[in-house]
Protein backbone atom coordinates (compact mmCIF):
# COMPACT_ATOMS: atom_id res chain seq x y z
CA UNK A 1 0.00 0.00 0.00
CA UNK A 2 2.79 2.43 1.11
CA UNK A 3 4.52 1.89 -2.68
CA UNK A 4 1.14 2.97 -4.33
CA UNK A 5 1.25 5.74 -2.15
CA UNK A 6 4.32 6.39 -3.32
CA UNK A 7 3.96 5.94 -6.86
CA UNK A 8 1.00 8.16 -6.68
CA UNK A 9 2.90 11.11 -5.13
CA UNK A 10 5.07 10.95 -7.74
CA UNK A 11 2.21 10.91 -10.41
CA UNK A 12 0.64 14.08 -8.68
CA UNK A 13 4.04 16.13 -8.89
CA UNK A 14 4.77 14.81 -12.44
CA UNK A 15 1.24 16.71 -13.09
CA UNK A 16 1.67 19.80 -11.07
CA UNK A 17 4.71 20.51 -12.91
CA UNK A 18 2.87 19.95 -16.90
CA UNK A 19 0.40 22.15 -15.16
CA UNK A 20 3.15 24.88 -14.99
CA UNK A 21 4.78 24.06 -17.63
CA UNK A 22 1.52 24.51 -20.07
CA UNK A 23 0.51 27.51 -18.33
CA UNK A 24 3.75 29.30 -19.08
CA UNK A 25 3.27 28.10 -22.49
CA UNK A 26 -0.03 29.67 -22.42
CA UNK A 27 0.85 32.63 -21.38
CA UNK A 28 3.14 33.28 -24.21
CA UNK A 29 1.23 32.60 -26.70
CA UNK A 30 -1.19 35.24 -24.82
CA UNK A 31 1.25 37.71 -25.79
CA UNK A 32 0.18 37.94 -29.10
CA UNK A 33 -3.26 38.73 -28.76
CA UNK A 34 -3.85 42.62 -29.66
CA UNK A 35 -5.68 44.70 -26.87
CA UNK A 36 -5.86 47.90 -28.74
CA UNK A 37 -6.95 48.47 -32.71
CA UNK A 38 -3.77 48.50 -34.60
CA UNK A 39 -3.47 51.35 -37.17
CA UNK A 40 -7.49 52.33 -36.79
CA UNK A 41 -9.50 53.10 -39.66
CA UNK A 42 -13.32 54.71 -38.94
CA UNK A 43 -15.71 53.05 -41.94
CA UNK A 44 -19.36 55.48 -41.63
CA UNK A 45 -22.00 52.79 -42.77
CA UNK A 46 -25.64 54.20 -44.17
CA UNK A 47 -28.38 52.74 -45.21
CA UNK A 48 -31.23 53.98 -47.11
CA UNK A 49 -34.54 53.99 -45.24
CA UNK A 50 -36.31 51.09 -46.77
CA UNK A 51 -33.70 48.68 -46.15
CA UNK A 52 -35.54 45.49 -44.64
CA UNK A 53 -32.36 43.58 -43.66
CA UNK A 54 -33.08 41.88 -39.92
CA UNK A 55 -30.46 41.67 -37.71
CA UNK A 56 -29.66 38.35 -38.99
CA UNK A 57 -27.84 39.74 -41.61
CA UNK A 58 -25.99 41.16 -39.03
CA UNK A 59 -25.22 37.86 -37.36
CA UNK A 60 -24.33 36.09 -40.70
CA UNK A 61 -21.60 39.08 -41.25
CA UNK A 62 -20.37 38.63 -37.56
CA UNK A 63 -19.28 34.93 -38.70
CA UNK A 64 -17.46 35.78 -41.09
CA UNK A 65 -15.29 38.18 -39.13
CA UNK A 66 -14.64 36.13 -36.58
CA UNK A 67 -13.31 33.80 -39.48
CA UNK A 68 -11.01 36.01 -40.35
CA UNK A 69 -10.05 37.39 -36.97
CA UNK A 70 -10.04 33.81 -35.57
CA UNK A 71 -7.23 32.73 -38.40
CA UNK A 72 -4.80 35.86 -38.09
CA UNK A 73 -0.76 34.43 -37.67
CA UNK A 74 0.29 37.14 -35.83
CA UNK A 75 -2.32 37.68 -33.35
CA UNK A 76 -6.00 38.13 -33.29
CA UNK A 77 -6.99 41.26 -33.45
CA UNK A 78 -10.02 43.33 -32.36
CA UNK A 79 -12.71 45.87 -34.26
CA UNK A 80 -15.11 48.12 -32.72
CA UNK A 81 -18.73 48.81 -33.15
CA UNK A 82 -19.85 52.00 -32.83
CA UNK A 83 -23.16 54.41 -32.55
CA UNK A 84 -22.97 57.67 -31.72
CA UNK A 85 -25.97 60.35 -31.26
CA UNK A 86 -26.02 64.27 -31.76
CA UNK A 87 -28.93 66.67 -32.25
CA UNK A 88 -26.88 68.09 -35.09
CA UNK A 89 -25.69 65.06 -37.27
CA UNK A 90 -28.45 62.37 -36.27
CA UNK A 91 -27.99 58.81 -35.26
CA UNK A 92 -24.95 56.90 -37.08
CA UNK A 93 -23.28 53.87 -37.13
CA UNK A 94 -19.39 53.66 -37.72
CA UNK A 95 -16.95 50.74 -37.62
CA UNK A 96 -13.53 50.98 -36.58
CA UNK A 97 -11.19 48.24 -37.99
CA UNK A 98 -7.48 47.51 -38.69
CA UNK A 99 -5.84 49.02 -41.51
CA UNK A 100 -5.22 45.87 -43.34
CA UNK A 101 -8.41 44.18 -42.52
CA UNK A 102 -10.34 47.08 -43.65
CA UNK A 103 -11.44 46.10 -46.99
CA UNK A 104 -12.17 42.82 -45.66
CA UNK A 105 -15.01 44.18 -43.48
CA UNK A 106 -16.02 46.68 -45.64
CA UNK A 107 -16.94 43.84 -48.21
CA UNK A 108 -18.71 42.04 -45.88
CA UNK A 109 -20.78 44.88 -44.88
CA UNK A 110 -21.76 44.99 -48.51
CA UNK A 111 -21.98 41.49 -49.05
CA UNK A 112 -24.76 41.71 -46.11
CA UNK A 113 -26.41 45.01 -46.86
CA UNK A 114 -25.55 45.77 -50.65
CA UNK A 115 -27.47 49.24 -50.71
CA UNK A 116 -25.26 50.26 -47.80
CA UNK A 117 -23.49 53.68 -47.71
CA UNK A 118 -19.89 52.71 -47.08
CA UNK A 119 -17.41 55.74 -46.55
CA UNK A 120 -13.89 56.55 -44.85
CA UNK A 121 -14.04 59.31 -42.58
CA UNK A 122 -11.96 60.97 -39.78
CA UNK A 123 -12.59 59.71 -36.37
CA UNK A 124 -15.49 61.78 -34.96
CA UNK A 125 -13.81 61.63 -31.42
CA UNK A 126 -11.06 64.18 -32.44
CA UNK A 127 -14.06 66.45 -33.75
CA UNK A 128 -15.41 66.40 -29.80
CA UNK A 129 -12.49 66.91 -28.21
CA UNK A 130 -13.23 70.68 -28.29
CA UNK A 131 -16.28 70.19 -26.07
CA UNK A 132 -14.71 72.41 -23.51
CA UNK A 133 -18.07 73.08 -21.95
CA UNK A 134 -19.32 70.33 -21.42
CA UNK A 135 -19.69 67.71 -18.68
CA UNK A 136 -18.57 64.19 -19.67
CA UNK A 137 -20.12 60.71 -18.54
CA UNK A 138 -18.51 57.71 -19.02
CA UNK A 139 -19.90 53.92 -17.87
CA UNK A 140 -19.52 50.22 -19.04
CA UNK A 141 -22.30 47.69 -19.56
CA UNK A 142 -20.90 43.98 -18.42
CA UNK A 143 -23.34 40.85 -17.85
CA UNK A 144 -24.65 40.08 -14.84
CA UNK A 145 -23.65 36.76 -14.57
CA UNK A 146 -21.09 34.13 -16.43
CA UNK A 147 -21.01 34.29 -19.49
CA UNK A 148 -22.55 31.16 -20.78
CA UNK A 149 -26.25 32.11 -19.88
CA UNK A 150 -27.76 33.39 -22.81
CA UNK A 151 -29.21 36.53 -22.95
CA UNK A 152 -32.56 37.10 -25.25
CA UNK A 153 -31.85 37.39 -28.62
CA UNK A 154 -33.46 39.88 -31.59
CA UNK A 155 -35.42 35.47 -32.55
CA UNK A 156 -37.32 36.46 -29.30
CA UNK A 157 -38.57 40.15 -30.07
CA UNK A 158 -41.15 40.78 -31.93
CA UNK A 159 -39.87 44.32 -32.13
CA UNK A 160 -36.60 45.07 -33.62
CA UNK A 161 -34.06 45.35 -30.35
CA UNK A 162 -32.39 47.87 -31.83
CA UNK A 163 -35.46 50.82 -31.62
CA UNK A 164 -35.14 50.76 -27.68
CA UNK A 165 -31.56 51.60 -28.09
CA UNK A 166 -31.53 54.42 -30.29
CA UNK A 167 -34.69 55.61 -28.88
CA UNK A 168 -32.47 56.12 -26.16
CA UNK A 169 -30.04 58.05 -27.82
CA UNK A 170 -32.21 59.99 -29.82
CA UNK A 171 -33.76 62.47 -27.25
CA UNK A 172 -30.96 64.89 -27.32
CA UNK A 173 -30.62 68.59 -27.10
CA UNK A 174 -28.07 71.01 -29.18
CA UNK A 175 -24.62 70.12 -27.79
CA UNK A 176 -25.33 66.61 -26.09
CA UNK A 177 -24.07 63.78 -27.07
CA UNK A 178 -24.23 59.94 -26.39
CA UNK A 179 -21.30 57.08 -27.58
CA UNK A 180 -21.71 53.70 -27.49
CA UNK A 181 -18.97 50.97 -28.13
CA UNK A 182 -19.06 47.52 -28.70
CA UNK A 183 -15.53 46.56 -28.92
CA UNK A 184 -15.28 42.74 -29.97
CA UNK A 185 -12.29 39.34 -30.25
CA UNK A 186 -13.01 36.76 -31.63
CA UNK A 187 -12.58 33.50 -29.22
CA UNK A 188 -12.16 29.67 -29.04
CA UNK A 189 -14.08 27.07 -28.18
CA UNK A 190 -12.84 27.21 -24.43
CA UNK A 191 -16.09 28.87 -23.24
CA UNK A 192 -18.24 26.30 -25.03
CA UNK A 193 -16.49 23.80 -23.00
CA UNK A 194 -17.04 25.41 -19.74
CA UNK A 195 -20.98 25.16 -20.77
CA UNK A 196 -20.48 21.30 -21.09
CA UNK A 197 -18.76 21.39 -17.58
CA UNK A 198 -21.78 23.12 -16.03
CA UNK A 199 -24.70 20.97 -17.82
CA UNK A 200 -22.80 17.85 -17.00
CA UNK A 201 -22.77 19.00 -13.29
CA UNK A 202 -26.11 20.20 -13.09
CA UNK A 203 -27.26 16.55 -14.96
CA UNK A 204 -25.49 14.70 -12.30
CA UNK A 205 -25.64 16.62 -9.29
CA UNK A 206 -22.51 17.75 -8.83
CA UNK A 207 -21.23 20.80 -6.06
CA UNK A 208 -20.78 23.88 -8.39
CA UNK A 209 -18.97 25.78 -5.84
CA UNK A 210 -15.95 24.51 -7.19
CA UNK A 211 -12.41 23.11 -5.71
CA UNK A 212 -9.07 23.85 -5.22
CA UNK A 213 -6.68 22.13 -7.44
CA UNK A 214 -5.64 20.43 -3.99
CA UNK A 215 -8.60 19.39 -2.85
CA UNK A 216 -9.00 17.66 -6.43
CA UNK A 217 -6.23 15.04 -5.82
CA UNK A 218 -6.59 14.61 -2.74
CA UNK A 219 -10.61 13.81 -4.20
CA UNK A 220 -8.24 11.38 -6.55
CA UNK A 221 -6.34 9.68 -4.04
CA UNK A 222 -9.64 9.22 -2.36
CA UNK A 223 -11.10 7.47 -5.47
CA UNK A 224 -8.36 5.27 -5.78
CA UNK A 225 -8.67 3.89 -2.36
CA UNK A 226 -11.83 3.71 -2.73
CA UNK A 227 -11.54 1.31 -5.77
CA UNK A 228 -8.48 -0.31 -4.03
CA UNK A 229 -10.82 -1.25 -0.91
CA UNK A 230 -14.12 -2.06 -3.12
CA UNK A 231 -13.17 -3.77 -6.09
CA UNK A 232 -15.15 -6.58 -6.09
CA UNK A 233 -17.97 -4.85 -4.34
CA UNK A 234 -19.38 -4.67 -8.05
CA UNK A 235 -20.66 -1.91 -10.18
CA UNK A 236 -22.02 1.16 -8.43
CA UNK A 237 -25.38 2.26 -10.02
CA UNK A 238 -25.65 5.76 -10.95
CA UNK A 239 -28.34 8.04 -9.16
CA UNK A 240 -30.54 9.82 -11.30
CA UNK A 241 -31.08 13.27 -10.66
CA UNK A 242 -33.97 15.11 -10.61
CA UNK A 243 -33.97 18.40 -12.16
CA UNK A 244 -35.61 21.37 -10.36
CA UNK A 245 -38.63 23.02 -12.26
CA UNK A 246 -36.73 25.57 -14.86
CA UNK A 247 -33.72 23.81 -15.27
CA UNK A 248 -34.09 21.69 -17.51
CA UNK A 249 -34.83 24.49 -19.77
CA UNK A 250 -32.54 27.02 -18.98
CA UNK A 251 -29.90 23.85 -19.84
CA UNK A 252 -31.54 23.90 -23.15
CA UNK A 253 -30.62 28.00 -23.85
CA UNK A 254 -27.08 27.21 -22.57
CA UNK A 255 -26.56 24.40 -24.96
CA UNK A 256 -28.16 26.28 -27.79
CA UNK A 257 -26.01 29.33 -27.21
CA UNK A 258 -22.64 27.47 -27.59
CA UNK A 259 -23.65 26.21 -30.98
CA UNK A 260 -22.73 29.69 -32.50
CA UNK A 261 -19.24 31.05 -32.83
CA UNK A 262 -18.13 33.69 -30.24
CA UNK A 263 -16.78 36.57 -29.38
CA UNK A 264 -15.09 38.46 -26.38
CA UNK A 265 -16.67 41.69 -25.99
CA UNK A 266 -16.16 45.07 -24.17
CA UNK A 267 -19.25 47.72 -24.29
CA UNK A 268 -19.20 51.33 -23.19
CA UNK A 269 -21.29 54.46 -23.01
CA UNK A 270 -20.24 57.96 -22.99
CA UNK A 271 -22.67 60.93 -23.03
CA UNK A 272 -21.97 64.67 -23.00
CA UNK A 273 -24.30 67.41 -21.83
CA UNK A 274 -24.38 71.19 -20.52
CA UNK A 275 -24.75 70.06 -16.70
CA UNK A 276 -23.41 67.14 -15.11
CA UNK A 277 -26.54 65.77 -14.27
CA UNK A 278 -28.07 65.51 -17.59
CA UNK A 279 -24.98 63.59 -18.97
CA UNK A 280 -25.65 61.08 -15.73
CA UNK A 281 -29.32 61.03 -17.06
CA UNK A 282 -28.42 60.04 -20.46
CA UNK A 283 -26.18 57.18 -20.17
CA UNK A 284 -28.87 56.46 -17.49
CA UNK A 285 -31.13 56.07 -20.37
CA UNK A 286 -28.55 54.03 -22.82
CA UNK A 287 -27.89 51.62 -20.83
CA UNK A 288 -31.57 51.06 -19.24
CA UNK A 289 -32.17 50.13 -23.02
CA UNK A 290 -29.90 47.11 -22.65
CA UNK A 291 -32.20 45.48 -19.95
CA UNK A 292 -34.71 44.37 -22.49
CA UNK A 293 -32.68 41.55 -23.16
CA UNK A 294 -33.01 40.35 -19.86
CA UNK A 295 -34.05 36.74 -19.02
CA UNK A 296 -35.51 35.84 -15.85
CA UNK A 297 -33.90 32.86 -15.09
CA UNK A 298 -30.71 33.06 -17.25
CA UNK A 299 -28.78 36.64 -17.71
CA UNK A 300 -29.03 40.14 -18.11
CA UNK A 301 -26.92 43.45 -18.84
CA UNK A 302 -26.37 45.75 -15.67
CA UNK A 303 -23.75 48.78 -15.26
CA UNK A 304 -20.19 47.69 -14.30
CA UNK A 305 -19.33 48.35 -10.43
CA UNK A 306 -16.85 51.44 -10.93
CA UNK A 307 -13.12 50.00 -10.95
CA UNK A 308 -11.85 52.70 -12.97
CA UNK A 309 -11.92 56.20 -13.04
CA UNK A 310 -14.15 58.15 -16.16
CA UNK A 311 -11.04 59.23 -17.09
CA UNK A 312 -9.22 55.99 -17.90
CA UNK A 313 -12.80 54.69 -18.78
CA UNK A 314 -12.65 57.69 -21.74
CA UNK A 315 -9.30 56.72 -22.62
CA UNK A 316 -9.76 53.21 -22.99
CA UNK A 317 -12.87 54.05 -25.72
CA UNK A 318 -10.74 56.62 -27.58
CA UNK A 319 -7.84 54.31 -28.35
CA UNK A 320 -10.69 51.50 -28.52
CA UNK A 321 -9.29 49.02 -25.48
CA UNK A 322 -10.24 45.60 -25.19
CA UNK A 323 -9.77 44.81 -21.56
CA UNK A 324 -7.80 41.69 -20.55
CA UNK A 325 -9.57 40.97 -17.26
CA UNK A 326 -12.52 38.28 -18.15
CA UNK A 327 -14.69 40.26 -20.85
CA UNK A 328 -18.08 38.78 -21.28
CA UNK A 329 -18.54 36.52 -24.47
CA UNK A 330 -21.41 36.69 -26.47
CA UNK A 331 -22.02 34.18 -29.57
CA UNK A 332 -22.92 35.67 -32.76
CA UNK A 333 -26.42 35.65 -32.14
CA UNK A 334 -26.18 37.74 -29.63
CA UNK A 335 -23.84 40.22 -30.55
CA UNK A 336 -26.18 40.84 -33.54
CA UNK A 337 -28.88 41.85 -31.26
CA UNK A 338 -26.58 44.53 -29.95
CA UNK A 339 -25.70 46.01 -33.14
CA UNK A 340 -26.63 45.70 -36.63
CA UNK A 341 -27.74 48.31 -38.95
CA UNK A 342 -31.54 49.90 -39.00
CA UNK A 343 -34.62 48.66 -41.13
CA UNK A 344 -37.89 50.32 -42.38
CA UNK A 345 -39.19 49.03 -38.64
CA UNK A 346 -37.26 50.99 -36.58
CA UNK A 347 -39.35 54.20 -36.51
CA UNK A 348 -36.55 56.15 -34.61
CA UNK A 349 -36.35 60.17 -35.58
CA UNK A 350 -33.16 61.32 -36.17
CA UNK A 351 -31.71 58.40 -37.54
CA UNK A 352 -28.95 59.24 -40.65
CA UNK A 353 -30.08 57.01 -43.10
CA UNK A 354 -28.02 57.60 -46.78
CA UNK A 355 -29.84 60.06 -49.51
CA UNK A 356 -30.29 57.81 -52.46
CA UNK A 357 -30.03 53.66 -53.02
CA UNK A 358 -26.60 52.34 -54.07
CA UNK A 359 -26.81 50.23 -56.89
CA UNK A 360 -23.39 48.25 -56.61
CA UNK A 361 -21.02 47.99 -53.86
CA UNK A 362 -17.52 49.30 -55.00
CA UNK A 363 -15.73 46.17 -57.49
CA UNK A 364 -12.59 44.12 -56.11
CA UNK A 365 -13.96 43.74 -52.42
CA UNK A 366 -12.31 41.02 -50.68
CA UNK A 367 -14.89 38.26 -49.79
CA UNK A 368 -14.87 35.25 -47.31
CA UNK A 369 -13.94 31.98 -47.44
CA UNK A 370 -16.12 29.46 -48.33
CA UNK A 371 -15.09 69.24 -20.10
CA UNK A 372 -14.95 67.24 -16.51
CA UNK A 373 -15.00 63.15 -16.74
CA UNK A 374 -16.93 61.08 -14.40
CA UNK A 375 -17.55 57.31 -13.93
CA UNK A 376 -21.29 56.76 -13.56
Amino acid sequence: MIAVMLILLVFAGAFVAFVLIWGSKTNKIELNVFEDIRTPLVLQVLVPRENDKSALAAEQMFASVHGVLGDMIKGEDIISFEVISSEEEGIRFYIVTPKHLAKFVEGQMYAQYPNADISYVDDYISKANGDDETFVTCGEIEMEKDSIFPIKTFRNFEVDPLAAITGAMSDLSRGEKAWLQVIVRPVSNYWQKDSKKYITAIREGKDLNGESFFSKIAGVFAKIGQSLSTSEAGPVKKEVVKLEPGQEEELKEIETKMLKLGFEVKIRVVTKAGTQERSEQILRDVTASFKQFTTAHLNNFIHSKPTKTGKEIYDEYVIRHMDADEPDILNIEELASLYHLPNISVETPNIAWSRSRKLEPPMNLPKAADGDVTVF
